[in-house]
């Protein structure tokens, strides 16, 4: 007998960015995640986030760091 509890049908990706766009083309209103600022819990939706991210690397490529290794935490 055949346990199918862990089959689901995932859409396969092969780059993060591609993962990115398909969560804000699935989801792009929903709530990607929540943070603290202050006493206040703000929200940031899949659109906002990739927008964001958008944001971060057109700054990055201004930096011209083609040839560096970058780590953002």
């Amino acid at each position: 007998m055949e346990n199918n509890i862990y089959k689901t049908n995932v859409e396969k990706i092969s780059s993060i960015r591609e993962m990115i766009e398909l969560a804000n083309y699935e989801a792009g209103d929903k709530i990607a995640y929540k943070y603290k600022d202050g006493e206040e819990i703000k929200e940031v939706t899949f659109s906002q986030f990739t927008t964001m991210i958008g944001s971060l690397g057109a700054f990055l490529n201004s930096l011209q760091l083609d040839d560096k290794k970058v780590a953002c935490i």
